[in-house]
Order: C-alpha cells, then sequence, then structure tokens
C-alpha cells in the first residue's frame, strides 16, 4: 500500500516545488501514511479480535515460523522508517524502496506457497502449476537482483522498472489462480 503512498523519487520532486507547495505535498503524504497505518491497525485488531487472522497458518512449520518472524521483524522494521520519515517530515526516503521490497517479498511468498505445500501450508494448493509456479518465483529473483544492475548502470527509473516487471509477474500468478479457483467452483 505504501508502495502508492510515496511517490518513487519523492525528494526530486520536493526539490523542484516552491516552498509552500513543498508543505502541501509534504502534508498530504503524511495525511496518507497515518490514515493507512490507522486502517491497518483496525484491519489487525479485528482479524485478532474475530479469530479470523491468518497468524495461526505461521505456525504450520518451522519455515512458516522462520517466513513469519522475518516479514514480522522487516515490518517492524519499516513501519519505523515509516514513522521516523513521516514526523521528521522533510523527506521520506527509503520508504518507497522499502515498501516496494516488502511488497515482492510478499509476492514471492504468495507464489513459493503453491511450489510445495508441505512446508508452507496444510494442502496442495499447486492445481497442478509447481512449474508455472517456478518459473515465476526464479522470474521474480532474476527482477530483485535486476535492480541494483540497473541502479549500477545508471538506469534512474530501476525501481520502477523492477516493480512493474514483479507486478506483472504476480499478475499472472493471479490470473492462474483465479482460473483454477473459478475451475474448481463450476
Amino acid at each position: 500500500m505504501f508502495v502508492a503512498v510515496v511517490p518513487t523519487r519523492l525528494g526530486e520532486t520536493l526539490a523542484d516545488l516552491p516552498v509552500g507547495e513543498q508543505r502541501r505535498l509534504i502534508f498530504s503524504v503524511q495525511v496518507s501514511v497515518i490514515a493507512v497505518l490507522v486502517v491497518s491497525v483496525v484491519f489487525i485488531w479485528l482479524g485478532f479480535r474475530t479469530s479470523n487472522a491468518p497468524h495461526r497458518a505461521l505456525f504450520q512449520s518451522n519455515l512458516t515460523k522462520i517466513l513469519g518472524l522475518l516479514s514480522t521483524l522487516l515490518l517492524i522494521a519499516f513501519v519505523l522508517l515509516l514513522l521516523w520519515r513521516t514526523i521528521e517530515g522533510e523527506q521520506f526516503a527509503g520508504v518507497h524502496a522499502s515498501a516496494a521490497f516488502l511488497l515482492i517479498f510478499s509476492m514471492g511468498i504468495a507464489i513459493a506457497s503453491h511450489l510445495d505445500h508441505r512446508p508452507l501450508c496444510s494442502m496442495d494448493t499447486s492445481g497442478g502449476k509447481k512449474t508455472h509456479y517456478a518459473i515465476l518465483l526464479v522470474l521474480m529473483l532474476l527482477g530483485l537482483t535486476a535492480w541494483p544492475i540497473l541502479l549500477a548502470l545508471g538506469i534512474e527509473e530501476a525501481l520502477f522498472i523492477v516493480e512493474w516487471f514483479e507486478i506483472g509477474l504476480f499478475s499472472y500468478f493471479w490470473y492462474l489462480e483465479s482460473r483454477r479457483l473459478w475451475n474448481l467452483a463450476h
């Protein structure tokens, strides 16, 4: 969500604006960040309160425990960065890139959970598409590796390119899953 709230090169955009416009843009980003944080906290609270939270799935195996712990630590670090940058209110350096990494990490876990169900979930969710999902996961890893390479080559839009590459791959995964689950319903 924060990938959309905090633009890729907000610092450069701010530098090009007059002071009054900078303040307005920063304030709008601050309000958006706080709103998304509040909504997120409400969803987490409701999840625990209604016992529909996915937290039980994190204890499926040692791998899910490790991924759950790693995800939680990364999320805490991100929220701390986000709060610091929001309170600081001068720039949002590192927020978009961190949010993009977490988004890609989450999408990768979703795809990986369909490769071999035993370590990640209690039932087979591959729908006979393990090869498709394995290829998607490898391509996602290649996309992540392309990020620093593109930056080293001086391509300023590296993050934007990688984000859309990864979102495209995940969209294909989503299409395969939607088609598979649709066919199960009929």
